[in-house]
């Protein structure tokens, strides 16, 4: 069980090492500082905003580094433009509700198996598992972007927890 794992990463490893900008890329995401104003841009400017917004953050509308500083502040780092505007305190509101959205569908999932709906209850495991796996991997605002495919999947998928927990 080791070996095949140590395969993969000896594998990434070669790959980001054969080419020289992913390399660059992997260096810029270790250190954003170093190269501030080309590859490390976008995260140093993401990482001034989340430190600007502070406890309480500036106030809605009123984040600077949205207007022209952050790329693509809408979509990829819509998190840091939460935390410059409601600072912490607006992050950590965010991702209890995230959290609360999770344990709700896991609390949902686990009456259906009591009542011995099987299938309803594994389904609402899989959405609780999926919402929560996409909290993880930091694309935190899916519902909070500005519409587009992710919107679309995610709404559906809190229909089938809905239609699957009641119907099935």
């Amino acid at each position: 069980m080791f070996m095949p794992v140590l395969l993969g990463i000896v594998g990434l490893a070669a790959l980001a090492i054969a080419e020289p900008y992913r390399m660059r890329r992997l260096t810029s995401f270790m250190d954003p500082w170093a190269d501030p104003f080309n590859s490390g841009y976008q995260l140093t400017n993401a990482l001034m905003a989340v430190g600007r917004g502070e406890w309480l953050g500036v106030g809605l509308g009123s984040s600077v580094q949205k207007l022209s500083y952050l790329p693509e502040a809408h979509t990829d780092f819509i998190m840091a433009v939460i935390a410059e505007e409601l600072g912490f305190v607006g992050v950590c509101t965010i991702i209890a509700l995230y959290g609360l959205l999770v344990g709700r569908a896991l609390w949902l999932g686990l009456q259906c198996v009591e009542m011995r709906r099987h299938f309803s209850g594994y389904c609402a495991f899989g959405i609780a598992l999926w919402i929560g796996l996409v909290l993880v991997a930091a694309i935190i605002a899916d519902l909070a972007l500005n519409g587009g495919s992710a919107l679309m999947f995610l709404a559906r998928k809190f229909l089938d927890l809905i239609e699957w927990v009641d119907f099935w």
